[in-house]
């Protein structure tokens, strides 16, 4: 009987302890360790009251004590029966359900990450972080689209088409994208200063600094269309300004165009620029005296970090705005007051 506990103990604490799950194999090898321990407590305790039994000189009070002893040793072995049984039930119980659990938390999604956009237009270079030029190579994850139609499109388009719904078909075409002429000889100048976008596809996927026109480039769009409309000459388009503005040095990588494209950018190709103080009736001045203004504004209605737009007209006490990122801005009138604290620089932009 003793030989066939301890073969139990042992065999079932390697049982136990060898359990498929954590918590299982836990729970098993700690009632087995228990049980085996007492059964090798008893069977010392077993020995040591045999060899006193053995002894022919005992009386009558040891003997009574020695029976004590032997019952308290059987109720030894009994809990440690009980101890190893319980534990090897354990042990199998976790052998046959541990593998499930494991696969089960092995293949469980993991969760849903929390994306935050912002419902304002945030596609201007000033104070974005670089991001590489536009590739072919440069696709997503097709296990992360919801369609095959956007599988490949840079990650900055889609943004943009999130975030400006009237991008959708410019983002869309990307990959049926190809050179296009540029004719701006039917624009009517004598309506007012020609709204030129940035995504617009005769320019919008040219590289310019850190990414394409459509998401980098609303400087050289705000210029381009101010000096055609002053001069009428078609060098003012956005992807020949985007390239002069690269090519002399006003483009910084990881933070836009700069300020001084504006100033002594326009001064280099044959326009008048003049810095002006933030001043409601200077505006309107120079707005009245045909001189479009180029403004840089910082977080607010039209971007979360930097943009450039053209205050092109002064109607009814309110702002005309040109802005090349979003029709919707350009279809309404702002007041003073609220395009004033959004304001970081401006400039009256007239014929050298």
């Amino acid at each position: 009987m003793r030989r066939i506990v301890i073969m139990l103990a042992v065999t079932v604490l390697c049982l136990g302890l060898s359990g498929c799950s954590v918590a299982g194999g836990i729970a098993s090898g700690v009632l087995v360790a228990l049980g085996a321990a007492l059964a090798v407590l008893a069977v010392l305790r077993g020995q040591s009251l045999a060899q006193m039994r053995r002894r022919s000189r005992m009386n009558k009070k040891k003997r009574a004590w020695l029976r004590t002893q032997m019952a308290v040793t059987n109720a030894i072995y009994m809990i440690a029966a009980v101890l190893l049984l319980v534990g090897s039930i354990v042990g199998l119980v976790s052998c046959f359900t541990g593998g499930e659990e494991e696969k089960l938390v092995a293949t469980k999604p993991p969760a849903q990450s929390i994306i935050e956009t912002d419902t304002q237009p945030d596609t201007q270079p000033d104070t974005q972080p670089e991001t590489q030029p536009p590739t072919v190579a440069d696709v997503t994850d097709p296990a992360e689209e919801t369609s095959p139609d956007l599988i490949g499109i840079p990650p900055s388009l889609l943004e943009l088409m999130e975030k400006n719904p009237e991008t959708t078909d410019f983002v869309l075409n990307y990959y049926n994208r190809q050179p296009m002429e540029i004719d701006l000889s039917s624009i009517d100048r004598s309506a007012g200063v020609p709204l030129f976008m940035q995504w617009d596809p005769r320019w919008g996927y040219e590289v310019y600094g850190s990414d394409v026109i459509a998401i980098t480039g609303c400087a050289p769009t705000c210029l381009a269309m101010v000096g055609y409309y002053l001069t009428g000459d078609e060098k003012y388009t956005p992807d020949q300004m985007a390239e002069y503005a690269e090519q002399e040095g006003y483009y910084a990588q990881g933070m836009g165009t700069k300020w001084t494209f504006i100033g002594e950018g326009a001064e280099q190709l044959g326009l008048s620029s003049t810095e002006l103080p933030l001043a409601e009736g200077v505006i309107i001045q120079n707005l009245r005296e045909g001189n479009p203004v180029i403004v840089v504004v910082g977080p607010g209605d039209f971007t979360t970090e930097g943009h450039y737009i053209v205050l092109v007209g002064y109607e009814n006490g309110m702002f005309r705005v040109n802005d090349p990122n979003r029709r919707a801005n350009s279809e309404k009138l702002w007041s003073y007051e609220t395009l004033e604290p959004q304001i970081r620089n401006l400039w009256a932009i007239s014929v050298g």
